[in-house]
């Protein structure tokens, strides 16, 4: 059952890339995979409480990460959402902006030309930007912590190791965090193991998706012209002044990448009634499998599926493409870090090509690794040159 969960790609048939939902067993499980986009927001807003977290879900967590706020009650997670994001909501967003921008600068002053290690760059600005932004005083906000930059060492060495070594890796800046912010945490035992999941998660997701993004941009050079003038037509990515609401197609960038490489695969719930699937019933008493992954390629839903096009998330199309993009889940269990993981990826994205031209790097191609996460897979993907200033 583990390994279905652990290598989708090799358990489930192509069928699920047009069908919207597909049934298997493993032993005597049933799981379904479901890819019809209004069913799948329908069980994760669980607003009847028919559709619960998976307990296999919890298992795979729990083994991983202990006990975590993700397995509390209902009522639990959206109060403690609200304070833990305090630090970066209302008037302390310019001072968030600030911190995101000495990350990107703290690691874009190390690129010369040639080949770039984009996974590697990316894990340290997003790692960067994430503790600068939650756990920094202003003047510690102001330095790169020494900590901090061995952490993101030990992570990328442990890219592709089994989750538990890269939440060992986490644990002294976990426990570091949790001081920082007693305040905003209640049971130590149960707040550091939410700490982690927080870490690791907000960080490690973000760095997939940069690492996606600006390698496409790399081997689109006519859509990174477009994203640079949209830059350089405003206030620059440091600028808080800068309202990310006039980078459409840097935002559209973002969404595309999400959409063909959403870091959650898929999703899993727990389905004990009869489940109505566009039309069709399936009986209860089954593992749902929310295919984020094939949805987000399903042959009927998108015009080439396989394709890098940004422009699908733009004007008049974006509201119905949205409908069918769920890379962050849904309902009260849907990521709680979107608006910052948007807020680091834009301004990043935007800083990269106001600074450097992108082309790939021959030979060297990112490829899919799936284990339960999808991640980039390759060094080097991309060359980088400096911009005349």
């Amino acid at each position: 059952m583990i390994r279905a969960l652990q290598l989708p790609h090799k358990f489930w048939s192509s069928a699920c890339l047009k069908a919207r939902a597909v049934e298997a067993r493993v032993g005597r499980r049933r799981m379904v995979m479901l890819t019809d986009p209004p069913t799948v927001v329908r069980v994760l807003q669980n607003r009847e409480g028919l559709y619960p977290r998976s307990r296999l879900h919890d298992r795979v967590l729990g083994s991983s990460f202990g006990d975590t706020l993700l397995q509390g009650e209902e009522m639990e997670w959206p109060a403690w959402r609200q304070a833990f994001l305090s630090p970066i909501q209302g008037a302390q967003e310019r001072t968030t902006v600030e911190r995101v921008a000495r990350a990107c600068t703290h690691v874009l002053s190390r690129w010369e030309e040639g080949p770039v290690d984009l996974f590697h760059a990316a894990r340290h600005l997003t790692i960067q930007a994430l503790w600068r932004a939650f756990f920094s005083s202003e003047e510690e906000a102001a330095e790169s912590d020494p900590l901090l930059e061995a952490t993101a060492e030990e992570m990328d060495r442990l890219a592709y190791a089994p989750l538990r070594d890269q939440i060992t890796c986490l644990r002294a800046l976990s426990a570091r965090a949790v001081a920082v912010r007693a305040e905003d945490f209640g049971e130590p035992y149960r707040m550091l193991n939410t700490a982690l999941l927080f870490l690791h998660a907000g960080h490690d997701n973000a760095t997939a998706t940069l690492t996606w993004a600006l390698w496409l941009l790399a081997k689109h050079p006519e859509i990174q012209d477009r994203v640079r003038e949209e830059w350089a037509a405003g206030p620059g990515p440091a600028d808080p002044a800068r309202d990310l609401r006039s980078c459409p197609l840097t935002s559209a960038v973002i969404h595309e990448a999400l959409r063909l490489y959403p870091p959650i695969p898929q999703i899993l719930r727990d389905v004990t009634v009869d489940l109505d699937v566009a039309g069709e019933v399936v009986p209860g008493g089954f593992t749902a499998v929310l295919g984020i992954y094939p949805m987000h390629r399903n042959r009927d839903l998108w015009e080439g599926p396989d394709d890098f096009v940004p422009d699908r998330f733009m004007g008049a199309d974006l509201a119905a493409h949205r409908k069918l993009w769920l890379p962050f889940g849904a309902g009260p269990r849907g990521c709680v870090g979107t608006s910052f993981a948007f807020l680091v990826l834009s301004r990043a994205i935007g800083h990269v090509v106001g600074a450097y031209d992108l082309s790939p790097n021959p030979g060297q191609d990112l490829t899919c690794w799936v284990d339960f996460a999808l991640r980039p897979h390759g060094r080097a993907p991309i060359r980088v040159r400096p911009r005349a200033r």
